[in-house]
């Protein structure tokens, strides 16, 4: 019975070394800081790096306009026409009703 006893201890310690192993590579796989994760912050990152690249281009677009509206009488008077409905004494504004999303009455074929 003696020379059983290494053996049961050395399957016990393969056990729990697997056991051990086991643990680590699914936590370094679906852990908090593991690769699923890992790939997941770099998805993230990359729409966030999109996004700060559209605002700032989003943001130049509208500094360029403000320095239009500070230095161009034209672009001031453009933005009054087209946003504010303001017209030059002696203008004539003539608005039409909006399109309709109706498509005209088509010949009937009822015989």
């Amino acid at each position: 019975m003696l020379a059983a006893e290494p053996k049961r201890r050395q399957k016990l310690l393969y056990a729990a070394l697997s056991l051990v192993f086991a643990t680590l590579a699914f936590d370094s796989v679906f852990g908090t800081h593991g690769l699923i994760s890992a790939y997941r912050m770099r998805l993230q990152l990359r729409e966030r790096q999109q996004r700060i690249g559209q605002l700032e281009q989003q943001n130049r677009e509208y500094t360029q306009q403000v320095q239009e509206l500070k230095t161009d009488p034209a672009a001031v008077e453009r933005v009054a026409h087209q946003h504010m409905g303001l017209v030059k004494p002696g203008q004539l504004v003539f608005q039409l009703p909006p399109a309709s999303k109706q498509t005209p009455p088509g010949p009937s074929s009822s015989h």
